[in-house]
């Protein structure tokens, strides 16, 4: 039995054993670090937890900065079709269909050429200052500010290996004793 309640929590693995690459939407959405697409993070600016393991508190000692946490069963609670609290900074293509409805084909982040191309007159707050639903035609192609739903911050995919261990743990430990810890440099 544990008898220092320190000793509580223990780390498991490190995220990038799991997780491939960065994810700046995703971190922005999920921790509120580099938040550019309007979202109310989902934990940000926790800290570190005062019962973090003693892996963690090693590990946090590299001179990183913007610790935060989040649990399981906050992370399961979420609502991922969400939307942003303001329309995404980055304009979003669409393909119209034959049937005349739209397929997203991807977004951009706002620039120059766009501006230029779509004759947008560029205001002094920039891309975020845009009416939602703010819409281009060129063609069969409409580029459209919208607000950002959770789901389009944080892929499903790239993200699936570190929710699928963190519900393993939560069924074999109990969702309350699962979290996952973060910091950025």
């Amino acid at each position: 039995m544990r008898s220092d309640p320190l000793d509580r929590w223990r780390g498991v693995l490190e995220l990038r054993d799991v997780f491939t690459g960065r994810s700046e939407p995703a971190f922005g959405c999920l921790f509120g670090v580099r938040e550019r697409l309007g979202f109310r993070p989902v934990a940000g600016g926790r800290g570190l937890p005062l019962d973090a393991s003693p892996q963690t508190r090693a590990a946090q000692n590299e001179g990183l900065a913007g610790h935060t946490w989040i649990g399981w069963q906050e992370l399961a609670g979420i609502d991922w079709d969400e939307p942003s609290e303001r329309p995404d900074s980055r304009v979003r293509h669409y393909r119209r269909r034959g049937d005349g409805t739209l397929e997203l084909v991807g977004t951009y982040l706002w620039d120059t050429a766009f501006a230029d191309r779509m004759d947008v007159a560029v205001s002094a707050g920039g891309a975020a200052d845009w009416a939602e639903r703010r819409e281009w035609t060129d063609g069969s192609t409409v580029y459209r500010a919208d607000r950002a739903r959770r789901r389009d911050a944080v892929d499903a995919a790239t993200w699936e290996p570190v929710w699928k261990i963190m519900e393993v743990l939560a069924d074999v430990h109990g969702p309350g004793n699962v979290r996952l810890v973060v910091w950025f440099g």
